[in-house]
């Protein structure tokens, strides 16, 4: 394929909403979106539970022979209506009793097979996140730095039909993490020293592969609350890079500077000044003298380590290891982790969305050729609008169209309905 027609279909690309093939996926949560690209948690379609709840529907004639193509009925399929406590997490359903037509074990089991999947405007983009990812997870203890894990992935000559799937890592962003311990409790000091030996330890990791990451910033460093290897330190969650699709080799160390320098402004700007419990004194210390503890002292050499690229000085993580021994004696004074770091770090899948991916779908069965069939896929796709009252000469009458709507949510449904009323 030449360049000019590769980047005319990223140019196109740009323009049409990329979506997962439906054949292939569910889409359980719209996760993250950007000018070029977006992520979704999904259910792969092989959850579909219709035909296995109806046999019969496999084999519609007495032999077992499936139906020929000439009287093959179209079919429609909508969702059911059930579903579960929509407050309740995935968590409290699998601890409490059987509910509806699902279990616990059937969500547990759901769960276990939820992906990510990811699409970039630019193929070129997404093949580079899925190799660099590759390269990463070949070295041992990888997923305690490098959170995405590609599962699947197709590559095509367009856009909109390449696509990768990674395991999700059920976890907030650092970002996030940062603004729940602003609503909760602010971020005790020695939590604030594990994210400071965590961010290090990732991007030693990645630099050690001679790799820049070329995007890092609190968006995609994510708290991993389970890891398949086990946690790095004790049962802590684990800080993880992920958002690869800047990365690059590197063997000149230049894209390693930036990387150091964005890690720095993170800590300085963010964990330390605006989320830590030590951030509301910084306004009335002197950060750095010898009379300070020893996280002012690490932010007034985050502070340094900000502003020396302004003068032309490159940066490495030598330039922060004489902080590791530190690091690791001041996190210990934490001891377990509390529970309500645990919690704001888990970021809970609600059981009404992950419950409506599972679900068997409702399905509409018409004959071959059938006129009602050509009816309602007509009267489907035909827009409708309610028209006011009408005068006629024997008095007001109302005189409009009824509409049938479907609604998942009953609560929804009946706020539908009063508005109906009140028109």
């Amino acid at each position: 394929m030449s360049e000019r027609k590769r980047r005319s279909l990223s140019r196109a690309a740009e323009t049409y909403d990329l979506v997962p093939p439906p054949a292939e996926f569910r889409i359980v949560q719209n996760t993250h979106k950007t000018a070029t690209s977006r992520e979704w948690l999904c259910l792969p379609r092989h959850m579909d539970t219709a035909l296995a709840a109806d046999p019969e529907a496999a084999h519609p004639h007495d032999d077992g022979r499936p139906a020929s193509k000439e009287q093959e009925e179209p079919t429609v399929v909508l969702p059911t209506d059930d579903h579960f406590d929509e407050n309740s997490s995935v968590a409290e359903f699998n601890r409490g009793p059987e509910t509806g037509p699902f279990t616990g074990n059937i969500l547990q089991e759901a769960l276990a097979k939820l992906v990510v999947v990811k699409m970039h405007a630019r193929i070129d983009t997404l093949t580079n996140e899925s190799e660099i990812l590759k390269i990463l997870h070949d070295l041992d203890r990888s997923e305690a730095f490098v959170g995405a894990w590609v599962v699947h992935e197709v590559i095509s000559w367009t856009p909109i039909s390449s696509w990768v799937a990674l395991r999700p890592i059920f976890g907030k962003t650092l970002d996030a993490f940062g603004q729940a311990c602003l609503d909760t409790n602010r971020m005790p000091t020695y939590f604030v020293w594990h994210i400071f030996l965590s961010m290090m330890s990732a991007l030693e990791f990645v630099h050690g592969a001679e790799i820049s990451h070329g995007a890092v910033s609190g968006a995609n460093f994510m708290l991993q609350c389970s890891s398949p290897g086990g946690q790095s330190y004790h049962d802590w969650p684990d800080v993880v890079l992920t958002g690869f699709h800047a990365a690059d080799l590197d063997i000149f160390d230049n894209g390693k500077s930036e990387d150091v320098e964005k890690m720095a402004k993170i800590m300085y700007n963010d964990v330390i000044t605006r989320w830590s419990d030590a951030g509301l004194l910084m306004h009335f210390i002197v950060i750095g003298t010898q009379r300070s503890d020893s996280l002012m002292k690490l932010a007034a050499a985050l502070k340094a380590l900000t502003e020396a690229p302004a003068e032309g000085k490159s940066l490495s993580l030598g330039d922060l290891q004489q902080w590791r021994n530190i690091a690791v004696a001041e996190r210990a004074k934490g001891g377990c982790c509390p529970l309500w770091i645990k919690s704001a770090a888990y970021d809970p899948l609600i059981t009404e969305e992950l419950e409506e991916a599972t679900r068997p779908p409702l399905v509409l069965t018409f004959g071959p050729n059938s006129e009602k069939f050509k009816r309602w896929d007509r009267a489907r796709r035909t827009p409708v609008a309610l028209r006011k009252r009408q005068t006629r000469h024997r008095g007001t009458e109302k005189h409009g169209l009824l509409v049938i709507k479907f609604e998942l949510r009953r609560d929804k449904f009946a706020n539908l309905v009063n508005s109906v009323r009140r028109k």
